[in-house]
């Protein structure tokens, strides 16, 4: 078995090596004497006292560490071990100074040993120093230190301090010793001594510290029986620091990591900048968890003062820089499945909320009161079932005397239904009813640059869109008129708003906040608005994020929490997802009220810029990437699903995506394929190649009756832009045509119908339809032309209901200035018609759950 040394070892034993080497050069060459030991002893007292110092710690990692992350892998691997460098110089040279004082010892007490040590106060100084010398390193052993560390820290302090008393006691009485016949000759030879000027240096060391020992005014948040937050507020740090604390510095003290505040994180930020973001003070923060004694102390009484000493120093965390976090997909076990509630139509007491309230007499209030959740699950799940009885026209009498088996079917089917309905698992065919009004489409242009992102209110008569100007502006779709600008100013700190362009808007409907408004850009924040007074600027700031955003959601999500008895309650909560572009982190925020909101989690698992991003219930946001893959997301169980969309060499990127449903993801990217996905299968269930070629095949098409299909059949539309095959079965490089980018996707959700945008100004509509062997088909069912020459549709917004979508139009792409297209930067409102009839006899669940306010909604 090879034993490899670790590198404090090493340095150590180097350390030592290095002086045995010069002891026995001395002792060769050099006359051995008091004076040589004594100036060797004090040189590695210095050195040890110098690797503690905090300048110098934080100068081996600036320079190791700070300076050295372009370097190749294996340099940084070796880099990273400075952390045991400066511990392992200290030890070694204390060690050292111990092995070279006894020498100067031995060289003392020698000549006095017949007369008796206390006759000479250097050799009786000397034995005292090293007598303490000992001590010192004995506690500095690792198992004497481990059980017994707030004797070691006393002993090495006050030990070395005392040394350092005698040292210099010590060469005073050396210096008189040797010539004491006049005050100028001894001044001389004391100032002239090079070990004079070695324990001057040492005392202002080991002073310097302490005088950086301030009582600072903290902030204690205890965060559980564990743990406590300390919050200061009288310096910025950096990441991988660590500042020292005490409540009795002359007794102990205790580093501890910090956790820097956001202003530390951005660069270059003026103390304007810093009070526009609301970052304008200083400070830090500190975690304290229960680990001995002196932190129980403290976190069962949490102080409101508390010392600390010295200057923030790196520590081992601060190596962490040095490379870039990659994750390692682990096989795991299948697990199966665990039906929740809503998928197994079961009624749990916690939907109390949505069923009818139980009676409100004192008698049957006290008799509840005493049920147990068993028997109040029962009860409610009877008075639901009472409920479904009523609506069916029956009373309860009447239904429990002639309950039958169908009648009992009929239950479970509504139930199942209505089940459908609530998770969105119902797929509605509206297809063949879906009309489009081409000669109604209205183009407005608001925006001074490109339109890169729109969305839409739940009452769809409302519409958001930001754009490269960094600006938002608020339609209304009714007139097909801005309502109001949002601030936003390229570099403009203080505008209020973006001082970057906006990439994504997303409204605040799907978390159950309509006034809330949700955007980010490429200046690495999400802003927070309020749509009722926007012209204030942003309500609130959230920073995060190391590079700009590329997308955010939001969503209402049902989370679990403990109860008391151990039983388990549910609630509800607003939750903000966004997706950083360069960073490549899945960001959770949480909103506590309607405009205020914090960070909870980070996610990562894209290899590449994050691009796009679409979510339709829960914690389950669904994300494209560079990489070209789409993924899956379970927030809550730290999960996701990847799937591998596009491969293609140099068209890679997926930058759009879409959810029909909770269970089927449609993506399109640069290579121009458009894939349909199924989240309980690793293989597409449906591909289609050149998704936008067909629309330009159509439009090349001299041949304008539709009716004929052998023209449908001799070209094939989903290949057009595929190089096809000559005779000798090698592809025509001059036939081989790049296939146009899908650069946006849309769907009416829960339903057959989809829609996505390229860059020449036309809306492909697809029709999804099951197929054989768990397979679907997906079908270019028309073309939209917009009343434009050409541009990137970067993004479309399509209502709840269908009733109408909107498209960002704009000369550049969303995500870069690659390919400028001519045309006009603005809006399209398309207006549809969706035969509401047709939908009714088509599907009786539709008609059981849709509201009359719902079908108002669907008219034109």
């Amino acid at each position: 078995m090879n034993i490899v040394p670790s590198t404090y070892i090493c340095i150590f034993i180097v350390v030592l090596a290095v002086n045995i080497l010069v002891l026995v050069l001395v002792s060769s060459t050099i006359h051995f004497n008091d004076f040589n030991t004594s100036v060797a002893a004090t040189t590695n007292l210095l050195v040890a006292v110098v690797c503690r110092n905090e300048h110098f710690v934080n100068f081996l990692f600036t320079v190791f560490v700070n300076k050295s992350t372009t370097l190749p892998l294996p340099i940084r691997r070796r880099f990273a071990k400075i952390y045991s460098c400066y511990g392992a110089l200290h030890s070694g040279c204390a060690t050292a100074a111990l092995m070279w004082y006894a020498a100067f010892t031995f060289k003392a007490v020698a000549p006095v040993i017949n007369r008796g040590i206390a006759s000479n106060p250097l050799a009786l100084i000397s034995c005292t120093s090293m007598s303490l010398l000992l001590v010192i390193i004995l506690f500095a052993l690792p198992c004497v230190r481990a059980l017994h560390h707030n004797f070691f820290e006393c002993v090495h302090r006050y030990c070395g301090w005392t040394v350092m008393a005698l040292l210099v006691v010590e060469l005073i009485l050396d210096a008189y010793d040797e010539d004491s016949s006049s005050p100028g000759a001894f001044w001389e030879k004391f100032v002239t001594d090079a070990r004079v000027w070695q324990a001057a240096l040492l005392v202002m060391l080991i002073i310097y510290p302490w005088l950086y020992l301030r009582r600072r005014r903290v902030k204690a948040y205890r965060v559980s029986p564990h743990a406590l937050v300390l919050n200061f507020n009288y310096m910025d740090v950096q990441f991988g620091q660590a500042i020292r604390l005490s409540d009795s510095p002359f007794r102990e003290t205790h580093p501890f990591a910090v956790i820097p505040n956001a202003r530390s994180s951005v660069k270059k930020l003026t103390d304007d900048e810093a009070e526009l973001w609301h970052i304008d003070q200083k400070g830090f923060s500190v975690i304290i968890s229960r680990a001995g004694d002196w932190t129980s102390r403290i976190i069962d009484n949490p102080p409101k003062e508390i010392w600390t000493r010295g200057v923030p120093q790196y520590g081992a965390l601060r190596v962490a820089t040095l490379f870039k976090p990659c994750i390692r997909n682990k096989r795991r076990r299948p697990q199966p499945p665990t039906p929740s509630p809503d998928e197994t139509g079961s009624i749990s007491s916690d939907d109390e909320e949505n069923l009818p309230a139980p009676p409100t007499d004192d008698e049957e209030d006290d008799f509840f009161a005493q049920e147990t959740p068993d028997e109040k699950r029962v009860r409610l799940a009877k008075a639901y079932l009472a409920e479904l009885d009523a609506t069916r026209g029956k009373p309860e009498e009447e239904a429990e005397s002639t309950a039958s088996a169908d009648e009992g079917d009929d239950i479970d089917r509504m139930l199942n239904e209505e089940l459908k309905v609530k998770s969105k698992r119902q797929r509605y065919k509206i297809a063949e009813s879906l009309q489009v009004k081409e000669d109604s489409i209205t183009f407005a242009k608001g925006h001074k640059c490109s339109p890169t992102c729109v969305a839409m209110n739940a009452a769809e008569d409302r519409a958001y869109s930001g754009g490269m100007d960094c600006a938002i502006i608020q339609w209304d779709l009714a007139t097909m008129k801005k309502i109001t600008v949002f601030p936003g100013n390229r570099n403009d700190f203080k505008c209020g708003g973006h001082f970057q362009k906006v990439t994504s808007v997303c409204t605040g409907d799907a978390a159950g906040h309509p006034e809330l408004l949700c955007s980010v850009g490429d200046d690495k924040t999400l802003l927070l608005w309020d749509i009722r007074s926007p012209s204030k600027g942003a309500v609130q700031r959230l920073l995060g994020h190391q590079s700009g955003i590329a997308s955010v959601v939001c969503a209402e999500v049902s989370e679990q929490a403990g109860g008391m008895g151990g039983a388990q309650m549910s609630y509800s909560g607003g939750k903000i997802f966004t997706l950083g572009a360069k960073d490549k982190a899945l960001k959770v925020w949480h909103l506590d009220s309607v405009f205020s909101g914090r960070y909870v989690d980070s996610q990562y698992g894209h290899t590449n810029s994050g691009t796009c991003m679409d979510i339709l219930q829960g914690d389950r946001p669904v994300t494209g990437g560079a990489d070209g893959t789409v993924r899956y997301w379970k927030v809550a169980n730290d999960t996701h699903m990847l799937f591998n969309v596009h491969k293609k060499e140099g068209y890679g990127s997926v930058d759009a995506v879409s959810l029909l449903d909770p269970e089927h993801i449609l993506a399109g990217g640069q290579d121009g394929e458009l894939t349909l996905w199924a989240t309980n299968s690793r293989r597409p269930v449906a591909r289609v190649e050149g998704a936008h070629s067909t629309s330009r095949a159509r439009e090349g098409d001299n041949n304008e009756d539709d009716s004929d299909d052998d023209d449908d059949e001799d070209f094939d539309f989903t290949k057009a832009a595929v190089a096809q095959p000559t005779a000798d079965g090698k592809a025509a490089a001059d036939r081989t045509v790049a296939a146009p980018w899908v650069s946006s996707l849309a769907s009416i959700r829960c339903s057959d119908v989809a829609f996505s945008g390229s860059d020449d100004g036309v809306i492909n509509v697809w029709r999804t339809s099951a197929a054989a062997k768990g397979k679907m088909n997906l079908d270019l069912d028309r073309s939209i032309k917009l009343p434009i020459k050409g541009g990137w549709i970067n993004q479309l917004a399509v209502g709840s209901t269908g009733r109408v979508m909107v498209a960002a139009i704009g000369r550049n792409h969303r995500l870069g200035r690659w390919d400028t297209k001519p045309g006009r930067d603005g809006l399209a409102i398309l207006p549809t018609l969706i035969n509401v009839l047709f939908l009714f006899t088509s599907y009786s669940t539709f008609t059981t759950n849709v509201s009359a306010a719902g079908v108002a909604r669907l008219l034109p």
